[in-house]
């Protein structure tokens, strides 16, 4: 059997029909859709995962930490939106905020608080990132049925 025999029918069985002189070339990836600042709903109204997205960048300023009985506030920056599963049933993603790191807080539900809006949110730190400390908020949000 010669090389050529073996791929044609190893693609073959595998159900892809890919000429062997073809040129492979790669695609530039798309440009993330962003919405619209107009069109976004405040935190507080709606943590679907094209909302969420849309407030990257926003800082706001955290309460809820009480050390030595001296309540203390913690500016954090919403620096990222990643998706782990979006499909009609299911939005699966995490978000990542940065703050300083001489304050670290601890994991726990917090409120945040900006210009436009007020919610509560639980998150945790991430202890193997360098500089600025960083907080997790991982959502698992089951969508309505369509009927």
């Amino acid at each position: 059997m010669t090389r050529r025999t073996f791929l044609h029918l190893c693609l073959g069985l595998a159900g892809c029909a890919i000429p062997l002189k073809s040129t492979i070339t790669l695609a530039v990836p798309p440009k993330e859709k962003t919405i619209p600042a107009s069109n976004l709903s405040p935190l507080s109204k709606s943590f679907r995962y094209e909302n969420v997205r849309g407030h990257i960048g926003e800082s706001f300023s955290v309460y809820g930490l009480a050390i030595k009985g001296v309540g203390k506030v913690v500016s954090l920056k919403l620096v990222e939106v990643t998706p782990y599963r979006i499909d009609q049933k299911t939005e699966q993603f995490w978000v990542r905020f940065s703050g300083p790191g001489d304050y670290p807080l601890p994991s726990g539900i917090y409120t945040f608080k900006n210009a436009a809006d007020e919610f509560e949110l639980l998150i945790k730190p991430e202890k193997h990132k360098s500089g600025p400390g960083y907080y997790l908020a991982e959502f698992n949000l089951l969508l309505e049925r369509s009927r």
